[in-house]
């Protein structure tokens, strides 16, 4: 099933909004990431595609693993980035 597509009669899901990127926000991002290494060839190779999909998110704090880092979010709206080792809050995606 694509991403983009509600799981059946779950309620609590929202669609991940990419809009509110603003450049502050993906400043702030990005920041979290250089301190693990991550640069902007990764970000576009491993997150951008997922963001740009409208994936379906829990309405409260997320976080979704990639293969170099996490992106970590609040609702429909992705917040930061944080290491793969790094704890995150609220539900693993």
């Amino acid at each position: 099933m694509p991403s983009n597509q509600p799981i059946s009669n779950s309620p609590g899901l929202v669609q991940l909004d990419p809009w509110p990127l603003t450049r502050e926000r993906v400043s702030h991002i990005f920041d979290g990431l250089k301190e693990f290494g991550v640069d902007l060839e990764v970000w576009l190779t491993e997150a951008k595609p997922w963001i740009l999909d409208r994936p379906w998110v829990p309405e409260e704090k997320w976080c979704k693993q990639f293969p170099s880092f996490k992106l970590a979010g609040n609702g429909s709206e992705p917040k930061t980035g944080l290491g793969p080792e790094t704890p995150c809050e609220g539900v693993v995606i």
